[in-house]
């Protein structure tokens, strides 16, 4: 039985980060990451930025992923956002951004956690774009049903929902919404309330 390689010889973080930040490939990136790990742990900012250069094409997108699990603490809002993006753009289809979406914070192995901001965030972007409007309304659907969502957070992203369905004419969405957050045992607030109102009042109708 051949004797297994020595471990490469320990270099700095800083090292290591200026070596994967200059490589041009991310996979031959990734390689070094990979190879050093037994002797030299990367900074966090290392694994940050190689996932957002992974992330930029479709076949490197698990590599990612699976990257912000290594990292030693959940990573921000700022780095989530750009990444969960990006897998919406290579991803065309949102089943397979729900998809993604959920591996990492729902049903996977060891979630994330869900920061209010990156939700909101999201659902801003999704809701903003027609063709995604319904992709924004299954991924409220699943966090508001399968997390422990706090009730500020829950009433936040169905009014948000609640104001881009009205915005768009689709009025029954929004009273939906509203309705839904009453099965939640969510009150609306007044912001709730305006909106609809709002909406009503443009429409002719009475809540």
């Amino acid at each position: 039985m051949l004797p297994s390689p020595p471990a490469p010889p320990p270099i700095s973080p800083a090292r290591l980060h200026k070596l994967v930040t200059s490589q041009t490939d991310p996979l031959l990136a990734l390689e070094l990451i990979t190879v050093t790990a037994p002797t030299t742990a990367p900074h966090p900012s290392t694994l940050h930025a190689l996932a957002l250069r992974l992330s930029r094409r479709r076949e490197h997108l698990p590599h990612a992923l699976a990257l912000l699990r290594r990292l030693p603490s959940p990573p921000s809002p700022r780095i989530l956002l750009p990444l969960l993006l990006s897998a919406l753009r290579l991803r065309r289809q949102p089943h397979l951004f729900l998809s993604t979406f959920n591996s990492l914070f729902v049903s996977g192995p060891s979630p994330l956690p869900l920061h209010p901001e990156l939700l909101l965030r999201l659902l801003s972007v999704l809701s903003s774009t027609a063709s995604y409007f319904p992709c924004a309304l299954h991924l409220l659907r699943d966090v508001s049903t399968r997390l422990p969502l706090p009730e500020p957070l829950v009433l936040a992203s169905h009014n948000l929902l609640i104001e881009a369905a009205a915005r768009s004419g689709h009025l029954a969405v929004s009273i939906s919404l509203f309705h839904r957050l009453r099965s939640l045992h969510v009150s609306p607030n007044a912001e709730t309330y305006r909106i609809l109102t709002q909406s009503l009042c443009r429409r002719g109708q009475i809540l």
